[in-house]
């Protein structure tokens, strides 16, 4: 895998995630994993059901991931999300946001998944 390619298709800040993560075999790893990570799926699921608790939990989950790795657009966009979920805090505008989230969420995929 190329990780620097994916940071740079993204116009991500490689540089800052090899100092968090020491070494682009680590952030190899984590990639792969986030390739397999369910809860992108559990979001729309949670989306889809009107079951905002779920949506919340994988929301959560992606601003976490997307931060540590440095996926700093879809962490924002996670972060968005978590928040307007939060307690009922504003799911409309949750669901406002959600497709752009889903547009950043693929284009992190299809970096990831060409760059193998």
């Amino acid at each position: 895998m190329r990780v620097k390619e994916v940071y740079e298709k993204l116009g991500e800040d490689y540089q800052l995630a090899i100092s968090r993560l020491s070494k682009e075999e680590r952030i190899e790893k984590y990639f792969l994993l986030f390739l397999k990570d369910g809860s992108f799926a559990e979001l729309e699921k949670g989306f889809a059901d009107g079951d905002m608790f779920v949506a919340f939990r994988a929301a959560h989950t992606l601003k976490g991931v997307c931060a540590n790795l440095c996926l700093n657009t879809l962490s924002s966009y996670a972060s968005i999300l978590t928040e307007d979920l939060r307690n009922g805090a504003n799911i409309t505008h949750a669901k406002d946001c959600f497709p752009r989230f889903r547009e950043e969420y693929l284009k992190v995929i299809d970096a990831i998944t060409s760059s193998q």
